[in-house]
């Protein structure tokens, strides 16, 4: 019985020499990062001028080397700068707390135009020892031109001799110039009022100057307003041309921020209304303009047929 006793005690001894030999092997392998946590926040959401998106990284060393931080590559996958459409006569149309950020860098991402399918490298020089965990911090910087300006990024960071990466998700981040310090888009009832108040400045200046026609010349048109603009003499497909602008506008919101897996607040509220608006524009009601017994000068038709209806930078 004794040497059953005995024989058990040492595979348990065994066993427990083995444990603690790969423990003292874990303890020696090489790091291994884990993403624990990817944010995005804003100092101030309605500050002004705004404060620039801000990239937040909370990481763990599981392995038992110190890992060297190398970069941060921001893999970029879409970007659009929808401009406002709007008509004549008409307006304008995160994760705190815990772990302090020991490190904050910034990322100058390239022009909305020439964003898309590249790569914004990030030097970081930072380690992480064995069992230990950081968090460091990466303030995105555009230089693109003023309006609603939208990227889909991925962060992948590179660490150790070996290029090591480790990608984190889907990113959807914005600036805007709006001084309520939100991006936004209009509701289906602000594109009909936009559209009734077009057409009712159409009819008043119509009617102001009926009595004047014809005239002699085309250089005889009066400079005054917007008179010479080729929307009074095209009302009906000024309209159209508007709604369509709308179209593709908030379609292309819709392409860049719906993909992603983490968004900047408050670009899931504004997801939502840029789908209610786009699904709304089928059902507007384009303004009625009577005939006007008026021929178009020649520069209204080119100038119009010319005009470029791209509604994204």
């Amino acid at each position: 019985m004794l040497p059953e006793i005995l024989g058990v005690a040492g595979g348990l001894a065994a066993a427990g020499v083995g444990a603690w030999a790969a423990l003292r092997a874990r303890d020696r392998s090489e790091s291994e990062l884990e993403l624990v946590d990817v944010g995005l926040f804003r100092d101030d959401e309605e500050a002004w001028p705004p404060s620039p998106p801000t990239l937040d990284v909370k990481l763990r060393n599981l392995g038992g080397q110190p890992a060297f931080l190398k970069r941060l590559d921001l893999e970029i996958a879409d970007a659009a700068s929808p401009r406002n459409p709007f008509l004549p006569w008409c307006g304008f149309g995160g994760i705190r707390g815990g772990v302090p950020a020991s490190e904050t860098y910034e990322a100058l991402l390239p022009p909305v135009a020439e964003a898309a399918g590249t790569t914004v490298a990030v030097p970081l020089s930072q380690v992480i020892r064995g069992g230990d965990v950081d968090r460091f911090q990466v303030r995105l910087e555009t230089r693109a031109s003023p309006g609603r300006i939208f990227y889909r990024l991925r962060p992948r960071l590179v660490y150790d001799g070996r290029d090591r990466a480790l990608a984190g998700p889907w990113l959807a981040v914005y600036w805007h110039t709006s001084m309520s310090g939100r991006p936004t888009v209009e509701t289906p009832a602000d594109v009909q009022a936009e559209l009734e108040e077009f057409a009712g400045r159409v009819r008043e200046e119509r009617s102001s100057l009926a009595h004047k026609w014809p005239y002699a010349r085309d250089e005889d048109v009066p400079e005054f307003g917007y008179f010479r603009a080729p929307e009074f003499w095209y009302p009906e497909e000024a309209m159209r041309r508007y709604v369509e602008q709308h179209r593709k506008a908030l379609g292309r919101i819709i392409e860049v921020l719906a993909p992603a897996e983490v968004r900047l607040a408050p670009l899931d509220d504004l997801l939502r209304q840029a789908r209610e608006t786009l699904d709304g524009l089928d059902g507007l009601a384009l303004p009625y303009l009577e005939d006007w017994d008026v021929d178009p000068p020649e520069w209204a038709r080119v100038s119009w047929s010319d005009e470029s209806d791209d509604s994204s930078s």
